[in-house]
């Protein structure tokens, strides 16, 4: 492995990078030659169409005109400013709650998350640690919490 190559793997691994290039070919061969796991964790990391485009391009290479095949730039869901502001993405917000730090969240996906750390006994600092927003945003969302004008739980 290069020096190059170990530097990327290692900035994936410890989460100091939120970009990963896979080739699309390699997904394909996964998705092919996969087990049932690899298969359920590629339908949950990317969208069915991005799959079968994969596949093909596995199997038959790049249609002609249309790309030269190379690796996808893709994390699989809508970012935060595609999605609308009471949008709650399930997946999102169990991936954050098991330790995932490099995803974005919609402000309703931030609230529910709140609650549900909150829930688990956590302190406001913990948690704009651990989200990355500001304690007082916490404070105050746990206040429109009490006051019942917020999406929490």
């Amino acid at each position: 492995m290069s020096d190059s190559s170990y530097m990327k793997s290692y900035r994936i691994l410890t989460g100091k990078t939120t970009r990963l290039s896979v080739p699309t070919r390699l997904i394909g061969r996964l998705w092919r030659d996969g087990g049932e796991t690899t298969r359920a964790m590629l339908s949950v990391a990317l969208e069915s169409d991005v799959l079968d485009a994969c596949v093909r391009v596995d199997a038959h290479g790049p249609a002609k005109g249309t790309g030269k095949g190379n690796p996808l730039n893709y994390s699989g869901r809508r970012g935060p400013a595609e999605r609308e502001p009471d949008e709650v993405d399930s997946v999102v917000i169990e991936r954050i709650l098991a330790g995932d730090r490099l995803l974005s969240t919609t402000r309703a996906e931030r609230d529910v998350l709140i609650g549900k750390l909150t829930d688990r006994g956590l302190s406001a600092a913990m948690i704009a640690r651990r989200l990355g927003i500001a304690q007082r945003t916490v404070t105050r969302i746990r206040t429109q919490a009490k006051e019942g004008e917020s999406y929490v739980r």
